[in-house]
């Protein structure tokens, strides 16, 4: 993908809804279980991923009206980066992440986003709590030994829906493991063969028979430390340097007065250049 249509879409490339329903294919919830996603969207493939189960949802989303449709759609959203937001360790069942595609702006690493999300969030999933990561199969080698030191059944199906394929998006499943197992990258190995050669990868349909369990949890919370976008988007619609600012920024339509609309500049014209008809003499 080209990295001005990434720039142009703030990263933002929604999982289509039959890959949605795929995914939720292959999650099963016997009770009530915190589910969370950090990149949220306007919340459809949450909702998606977890329909008819007793999920306790809650997301991020830096976008105020795809924001907006997350709070709609009932589910618990902080508007804001996710940067600034703080979970609980291990206080989640589910972590749904489809992180930005691009690359990080920054002094020194200018690291794949896909890659600082994970890093940054994965800390949030409890024992046994279960991954699902949606990310360009490009990417996956600078994720894998992270994937592999912090879970285990980790799996990676190619996605086949069209604007899928446009994008070689895979999703990963993973159980995060038991605290005394952490840190070893075990299976590193087959993610990076799976990223160096996509092709092998198996696509994620209904020929998938395995299935992922999600642990039972309280509604997760998260809380912003960041600014209040929303209060500042209104306060800066209100202030007086943007009252100000309006008769600059928005061009006023031209008005013209009435004489001009009684005696057309054409008509004043022509009556001037007429030459006048000299009188008879006697």
């Amino acid at each position: 993908m080209s990295r001005p249509f990434a720039r142009l879409k703030l990263g933002y490339y929604p999982l289509p809804t039959e890959e949605a329903r795929n995914i939720h294919s292959l999650l099963a919830a016997s009770s009530s279980y915190s589910a969370i996603d950090p990149c949220a969207g306007d919340g459809t493939a949450l909702l998606k991923i977890t329909s008819d189960t007793s999920a306790h949802l809650a997301a991020v989303e830096i976008d105020s009206d795809r924001a907006a449709g997350c709070i709609q759609r009932g589910i618990a959203t902080v508007h804001g980066s996710v940067f600034q937001c703080k979970v609980q360790a291990d206080s989640s069942s589910l972590l749904y992440l489809n992180p930005p595609y691009d690359t990080e702006l920054g002094p020194h690493s200018n690291r794949r986003m896909e890659s600082v999300f994970l890093e940054h969030c994965y800390r949030w999933l409890r024992t046994d709590g279960v991954l699902v990561f949606v990310i360009p199969v490009a990417t996956l080698n600078s994720c894998a030994r992270l994937l592999a030191s912090q879970f285990d059944r980790l799996s990676v199906f190619r996605l086949e829906h069209p604007e899928c394929v446009r994008f070689h998006q895979v999703v990963i499943f993973g159980t995060r493991k038991k605290s005394h197992a952490r840190g070893e990258p075990q299976g590193v190995d087959a993610l990076l063969r799976a990223g160096y050669r996509p092709n092998l990868i198996p696509p994620l349909n209904k020929d998938v028979t395995e299935r992922c369990a999600i642990p039972p949890w309280p509604p997760p919370a998260i809380h912003y430390t960041g600014l209040p976008l929303d209060q500042i988007e209104d306060a800066i619609e209100r202030s007086i340097a943007m009252q100000n600012a309006r008769g600059v920024l928005i061009r006023q339509p031209a008005i013209q007065s009435r004489s001009a609309i009684s005696q057309p500049l054409t008509s004043m014209t022509d009556a001037s250049q007429t030459p006048s008809t000299p009188s008879d003499s006697p």
